[in-house]
């Protein structure tokens, strides 16, 4: 009775997408300045956005995972690795990595080192949980200069979203110490003796890296022409319709809201010259997009990664992020409010730097009450 259930279920669901997909084609076919329109402006993202800014880190990162993997780990990193995050020493590049090389960095390095037996699926979807960030290029000069007016907020942003990164991978790994003792594995050994040259490593890692820009381009471009469709057909107006009868938020507020759980670039672009309240921008940000989702999705293919356990922390990453910079906002006296308009510089007054060094000693306390934590249970475990 249940398989029967379980066919006739998934019969409903081959037969509901195959419909979409048809009325997709249909208005793709009647509206075609439209979806020419929007596959040029994913084509303008890609070349003028993505490539340039992702493509030096992802090769850099790929480079030195790969060149790292076939080298003696060192004590001392491996202590500092498996005390605050419980990960082995050569997880270090790919967690340093991902916290300025943009969003898939981190997922391309844990698929060099999943491929290699270097991490097990658990330790994965555990580094897939803080190690997925936007590029301090992207948000200084693009959010920070272009939206915001002020790289200061764009410098401001990315530290709140490392800071967060960090702090989300030692309470995550705290869990993990505390709730299961294999989930830490190590392994200095490989199966093929016969460690890579820098020549080929050089060649492998441009490789997977053009090939994983590749993939997500095409992403990009696909959600370019599903944001045009859902935009000339009113979806976002209605949407944004109903939040502001409901919270008030402005429509231009509304839609960039909407746009940011689809696709990030969008969102920023088309903010360039708007007043797009700050906190959506740092809350998108802090997201990341289901583009990116999909093409971190992309990368991990074959890896048994945890989908739903990445889009719940993606999740909490962008609520965190925005309450974050709500409050460094509002702790500033002479910040504009929040949800208003911010084409004006948004300044701050020198008197208030004791508010930020509160902030920086808050933030200390906390690494110190985690690391403190850490140390106890890694005494009880040893006893």
């Amino acid at each position: 009775m249940t398989q029967k259930v379980n066919y006739f279920a998934r019969k409903v669901k081959n037969i509901s997408i195959l419909i979409f997909l048809i009325i997709v084609s249909i208005i793709l076919i009647l509206s075609p300045s439209m979806t020419n329109k929007s596959v040029k402006l994913g084509m303008n993202y890609c070349f003028n956005l993505l490539i340039p800014s992702l493509f030096p880190f992802m090769f850099i990162s790929s480079f030195i995972v790969i060149i790292a993997m076939n080298m003696d780990c060192n004590k001392t990193i491996n202590k500092i690795t498996k005390f605050l995050f419980f990960l082995p020493g050569y997880t270090l590049p790919l967690i340093l990595l991902s916290l300025i090389g943009g969003y898939p960095v981190g997922a391309k390095c844990a698929k060099i080192l999943f491929d290699n037996k270097k991490i097990t699926v658990k330790q994965l979807n555990f580094i897939m949980c803080f190690c997925v960030n936007s590029g301090p290029a992207f948000i200084i000069t693009i959010l920070g200069d272009q939206i915001l007016n002020n790289r200061f907020m764009g410098l401001i942003i990315f530290l709140i979203q490392v800071i967060l990164a960090v702090l989300i991978g030692i309470f995550v790994g705290l869990k993990e110490r505390i709730t299961d003792k294999n989930f830490y594995f190590e392994n200095n050994f490989s199966e093929n003796k016969k460690e890579d040259s820098i020549s080929e490593s050089f060649v492998v890692s441009a490789k997977v890296v053009s090939e994983s820009l590749i993939e997500m381009c095409a992403l990009i471009i696909v959600f370019s022409v599903l944001i045009g469709l859902l935009n000339d057909f009113g979806i976002f107006k209605i949407l944004s319709d109903f939040l502001f009868e409901k919270f008030g938020m402005s429509v231009l507020d509304s839609k960039t809201f909407f746009i940011s759980f689809l696709e990030i670039t969008s969102v920023c672009v088309q903010s360039i010259g708007y007043n797009v309240s700050p906190i959506i921008l740092a809350f998108s940000v802090g997201f990341g997009g289901l583009c990116a989702h999909l093409q971190i999705a992309s990368i991990l293919k074959g890896s048994d990664f945890n989908f739903r356990k990445f889009l719940f922390f993606r999740l909490i990453n962008g609520i965190l992020t925005s309450f974050t910079f709500y409050i460094f906002l509002i702790s500033n006296e002479n910040t504009q409010r929040v949800f208003s308009t911010i084409s004006k510089n948004i300044t701050l007054i020198k008197s208030n730097a004791l508010t930020i060094h509160g902030s920086v000693s808050l933030f200390l306390l906390c690494i110190y009450f985690l690391v403190f934590v850490n140390f106890k249970i890694e005494n009880k475990i040893r006893k």
